[in-house]
C-alpha cells in the first residue's frame, strides 16, 4: 500500500513572518520526528494550497542555509539536466530532501521533508519556505519528541474504511480524542484512546469511496494539546507475496500456483510477454525491473502499451542494497531523486528498495522514508540467533518506515540453507510476518525451483495460509497483546481492525544445522491465556492453514480468552469478534486454496514421473 511522504510525530503550528505566498495557502505545520535510536531525525512542513491554481516551490532553507535544488515536473522533460543539479550537496547537514509534490496541485497538499545527517543540537530549527512568486515564509520547529506516532494506515478494499494505528511513544497520560481527514473532523470510532498495551486504532467509514489513488491528509489530536499527522494513499490494502529470480515461464506459472504474484528480477526480452503470459494465466502479476541506483543512470521503463495498459499493480525497484555503496548523502539524494521520477512518471505505481546489512540499523532510518516500501533480509539460516535477527530487523523496518509497507525477503536454495528447507522458511515467514511484515519473499527462486524442487512443493504450506489471511494481514498492524503459555512456544498477536485478532505460534523446540538438517519436536498440548482489549467481544477461535480451517476449544472470562491446541512447527489462529470472518475465510479456501493445490498436486506428480523417467536412463 502506498503511503506518499508520510511522517508522523507532533504537529506545532509554525510561527510565521512577512507575507506567505497569500491567503489562498494556509493551516501551516511543522513536525519533528526524531528516529527510534539515537541518532538523527525528520523535519516535515506542510502546505495546504486552497488556490485555483499550482503552487511552485523554488527553495526551501534550513537555519538560514539552501538545503539544494528542489524537484519539479521538469525532471520528465529534462531528467540528466535536472539529476546533475539536484544531487549537488549545499547543505552538509541534510541527507536527503524533498518537496512533494511540487509544484502543489489546486486544493492539495504538500510536504516539505528534510531527513538529517546528526541529531540538531538546539531546541529547534528554522526552514524557510521560498515561492517561485511572492515573500518568503518562515517557520519554527520545534524539537521536542512526540506524545505517540502514526504506525499504520491501511484502507479496506472498496475504499470506504480507514484504519488507523496509533504507537504510545513519550507521552505518560495521553488520550486521542479525533480524528481530522482534509482538515475536517471525522464520524470516526476510537478504540483504547488511552492506548491498550501502547496502542490505539481508529476506525473511519465514509459514505462514498475515496478516489483510487487519492491523497489524504490525516491529524489526530490528543486531548493534551498533542497532535500527529501524515499524508497518505487512498488504495486498497494488500499482502503480498513475491520473489526475485530470473525469468522462466515454467517456474513463473509453478509460482502462480503458490500466489507469488510479485515476481522480480530479470524481464524477458520483449514486454508482451509480460502480457501474454497475464492474459494467459487471468493474473495480474507484478514484474520489477532492478535497475541499480548508479551514476548516471535514470530509473524508469518503457511506455506500456495495449490492452494491459496501465498495469494495476507494477512496482519499481530502485535497486538491491543501494546503502551498502557508500556515500549515503549521494545515494540517498540519488534514491529520492529516482524515487520522485518514477512517480511523476508513473502516479499509479510503488517504489521499493532491499535494505543491506551495511551500518545497520542506522541505514534502515537513514533510507527508510524515501520509498513506499522496503524490504529487509537477515539470510542467517541456520544460526542459533536467525530469530533474533529477523525480530531485530523488522523491529526496526517498522519503525524507520511507519507508516510505509516494509516486506521481509528470506534468502532460499542450497546456496543460503544447506540441507535447511521447508521448516526454516515457514518459521522465517512466521516471525516476520507476525511482528508486522506486509509480504514474504523468496530470494532466488530459480535455485529452490530448479536445486530444491520437493521442498519448493513443501512451502505451499506457508504460502497458502499466508495467501488465507492476506487480507487480515494487509488491513492490521502489530498490537502486543498480554499473552501467557507454559509450552515452549513464541507467541506474537496482531490486530485486525475491530474484526479479529491474529495470534502467531511457533515452536521453539527445534534444531537446525546447515550440515545435518533440520528437526523438532511437535507439541501435544499447548494452553494459551491472552488479554484482550475490553471492547473486543471474541465471538469465535479457529485456526486456519493449507489444510483448511479447525475451530479450537476455547473459553472466555470477561476479556480474558484461553485456548487448548496442539502445534508441529507453526500455527496461525484467528480470534473473531465478527463471525463472517470465519464465513469469508472458508469460502475463499473453497474457492482459491482448493484449486490450487489440485494445480500443485499434478504439478508435483509430472515432476516426479520426470525425474524418474530421468533416473531410470541413468
Amino acid at each position: 500500500m502506498r503511503k506518499i511522504i508520510a511522517l508522523s510525530a507532533v504537529l506545532f503550528f509554525l510561527t510565521v513572518t512577512g507575507v506567505s505566498f497569500g491567503a489562498e495557502v494556509e493551516n501551516l505545520l511543522g513536525i519533528w520526528k526524531p528516529d527510534a535510536i539515537n541518532y538523527s531525525g525528520k523535519i516535515a512542513i506542510y502546505l495546504n494550497n486552497n488556490g485555483n491554481s499550482p503552487l511552485t516551490i523554488s527553495a526551501v532553507k534550513l537555519d538560514g542555509k539552501d538545503i539544494g535544488c528542489l524537484t519539479t515536473g521538469e525532471i520528465i522533460s529534462k531528467p540528466i539536466e535536472f539529476r546533475k543539479k539536484y544531487l549537488q550537496i549545499k547543505n552538509p547537514e541534510v541527507l536527503w530532501y524533498r518537496v512533494w509534490p511540487n509544484p502543489v496541485p489546486a486544493k492539495g497538499i504538500c510536504e516539505v521533508t528534510i531527513r538529517l545527517q546528526d541529531r540538531p543540537k538546539g531546541k529547534s530549527v528554522n526552514v524557510a519556505v521560498v515561492p517561485a512568486e511572492g515573500q518568503t515564509l518562515n517557520a519554527e520547529v520545534p524539537l521536542v519528541n512526540p506524545e505517540f506516532r502514526i504506525n499504520y494506515v491501511s484502507f479496506s478494499d472498496d475504499l470506504k474504511t480507514i484504519n488507523v494505528y496509533l504507537g504510545k511513544e513519550s507521552g505518560k497520560n495521553v488520550r486521542i480524542n479525533s480524528l481530522e481527514i482534509d482538515g475536517k473532523k471525522a464520524d470516526a470510532v476510537i478504540y483504547s484512546p488511552a492506548f491498550y498495551r501502547d496502542v490505539c486504532y481508529i476506525k473511519a467509514t465514509f459514505d462514498q469511496p475515496l478516489k483510487d489513488m487519492s491523497s489524504h491528509f490525516l491529524k489526530i489530536n490528543s486531548e493534551n494539546g498533542g497532535s500527529n499527522a501524515c499524508v497518505v494513499t487512498a488504495t486498497p490494502a494488500e499482502f503480498i507475496l513475491g520473489a526475485l529470480t530470473n525469468w522462466n515461464p515454467q517456474l513463473c506459472r509453478s509460482a502462480l500456483n503458490q500466489y507469488l504474484t510479485y515476481i522480480g528480477g530479470c524481464l524477458p526480452t520483449s514486454r508482451s510477454e509480460v502480457y501474454d503470459y497475464e492474459k494467459e494465466t487471468q493474473e495480474k502479476v507484478i514484474f520489477i525491473n532492478p535497475e541499480k541506483v548508479k551514476s548516471g543512470h535514470v530509473v524508469g521503463r518503457e511506455e506500456r502499451k495495449g490492452v494491459y495498459y496501465p498495469h494495476p499493480r507494477w512496482r519499481y525497484f530502485l535497486g538491491d542494497e543501494p546503502d551498502g555503496r557508500g556515500n549515503w548523502p549521494l545515494t540517498c539524494r540519488e534514491m529520492t531523486r529516482a524515487t520522485n521520477f518514477c512517480r511523476i512518471l508513473d502516479p499509479t505505481a510503488l517504489v521499493s528498495v532491499t535494505m543491506d546489512h551495511s551500518g545497520w540499523p542506522k541505514n534502515c532510518y537513514a533510507f527508510g522514508g524515501i520509498c513506499d516500501c522496503i524490504i529487509v533480509h537477515t539470510f542467517a539460516h541456520g544460526n542459533p540467533k536467525v530469530k533474533d535477527f529477523i525480530l531485530d530487523h523488522m523491529h526496526h523496518a517498522r519503525l524507520a518506515g511507519r507508516p510505509f509497507v516494509y516486506w521481509y525477503l528470506t534468502g532460499v536454495g542450497p546456496h543460503y540453507t544447506g540441507k535447511l528447507g521447508f521448516e526454516t522458511q515457514a518459521l522465517q515467514a512466521w516471525y516476520s510476518v507476525g511482528n508486522g511484515g506486509k509480504g514474504f519473499f523468496y530470494y532466488p527462486l530459480h535455485d529452490l525451483f530448479h536445486q530444491q524442487r520437493l521442498e519448493w512443493f513443501k512451502l505451499a504450506a506457508v504460502n497458502f495460509t499466508l495467501h488465507l489471511a492476506g487480507s487480515l494481514l494487509a488491513g492490521g498492524d502489530v498490537w502486543p497483546l498480554p499473552v501467557k503459555t507454559m509450552n515452549d512456544v513464541d507467541l506474537y498477536t496482531i490486530g485486525s481492525g475491530d474484526r479479529a485478532f491474529i495470534l502467531f505460534a511457533a515452536n521453539k523446540d527445534y534444531e537446525a544445522d546447515r550440515k545435518k538438517g533440520f528437526s523438532y519436536a511437535p507439541i501435544d498440548d499447548v494452553l494459551v491465556d491472552l488479554t484482550m482489549p475490553e471492547w473486543f467481544k471474541t465471538k469465535e477461535v479457529f485456526s486456519i492453514s493449507a489444510a483448511g480451517i479447525e475451530k479450537l476449544d476455547w473459553k472466555s472470562n470477561k476479556n480474558r480468552v484461553s485456548m487448548n491446541f496442539s502445534i508441529g512447527l507453526v500455527k496461525m489462529i484467528i480470534l473473531a469478534a465478527d463471525p463472517k470472518v470465519r464465513e469469508e475465510l472458508s469460502r475463499r479456501y473453497e474457492q482459491e486454496i482448493k484449486p490450487r493445490l489440485e494445480a500443485l498436486a499434478k504439478e508435483k506428480e509430472e515432476y516426479l514421473a520426470e525425474l524418474q523417467k530421468k533416473q531410470g536412463k541413468k
